[in-house]
């Protein structure tokens, strides 16, 4: 039987972002472990300088999914 677990879903805040860029690099490469690091570091600055930018002006909105 499935156990039922309690799901929130808050907004992301500033303190989440090196997260999310972790998690988006994740996505994008497919977890693959040939990727220069390099070209991880280059794609995380971008997306955190893309997060100031952008979602500190309130324009875009990042919600988390934490399950107890």
């Amino acid at each position: 039987m499935a156990t039922k677990r309690n799901v929130q879903y808050p907004r992301a805040t500033s303190a989440d972002v090196l997260g999310i860029a972790e998690l988006r690099w994740k996505l994008k490469t497919d977890d693959s472990q040939s990727e220069s690091r390099e070209r991880h570091d280059r794609f995380i600055a971008e997306y955190v300088d893309w997060h100031e930018t952008t979602c500190d002006q309130k324009n875009t909105i990042h919600w988390l999914a934490e399950a107890s």
